[in-house]
């Protein structure tokens, strides 16, 4: 039960705090409001429960006997993010004042786009493995059964945390100038949080 209740302490950590989902799903809150970040909120969760599968069937396991790969992987999802970021806040210097579209940056806008980003995601990778590592002895199917339900409640909370965080920007959003700022402030916070995710690989 101390496993579990570490377990869920940990992902919620990783959930509720800043970053590249968050700010993903808050992004297209400000922009589209609450129900217009549905369907990114439904991709992350998708995605998230994949990752879940592969690491309680031995990804988690494989990251952990193969410490070059995992520093691979996170480099490169981390190199990615700092690409979005910078994109996000470079678009919206190039937009006029009067632009009435928010920048998108190289942030991922469709569902089947978001659901991919998260096998990208180093901090996505980290919560999965860490859930997984829970299941102690369990078979792969076991693990995963038990893991599913707390895992994707906890994420669901985080994400819908977020998206009302953002969607509080969406009137905002509709102003130009504001617009033009708020996407510089979540462009250069996931740029941000990529330059820590690179100092830790």
């Amino acid at each position: 039960m101390k496993t579990w209740i570490a377990t869920a302490g940990l992902v919620a950590v990783g959930v509720f705090t800043p970053g590249p989902s968050n700010f993903v799903v808050m992004h297209r809150a400000a922009a589209a409001g609450l129900r217009g970040a549905v369907p990114a909120i439904a991709a992350v969760l998708l995605g998230l429960v994949a990752l879940l599968g592969l690491a309680a069937a031995g990804g988690g396991a494989l990251l952990a006997a193969a410490p070059a790969l995992r520093r691979v992987l996170q480099a490169g999802g981390a190199v990615y993010l700092a690409w979005g970021g910078v994109a996000l806040v470079v678009e919206s210097f190039r937009r006029g004042p009067d632009s009435g579209a928010p920048a998108g940056g190289a942030l991922p806008q469709r569902p089947a786009a978001v659901f991919l980003f998260q096998f990208t995601n180093p901090k996505a990778w980290a919560m999965v493995v860490t859930a997984a590592s829970a299941s102690g002895d369990a078979g792969a199917g076991e693990a995963y059964l038990r893991l599913l339900p707390l895992f994707t409640a906890l994420s669901l909370a985080g994400l819908l945390t977020w998206a009302v965080l953002g969607s509080s920007l969406e009137r905002a959003m509709r102003v130009p100038r504001w617009r033009r700022r708020i996407d510089r402030g979540m462009g250069a916070l996931l740029a941000a949080s990529a330059a820590l995710l690179l100092a830790r690989a």
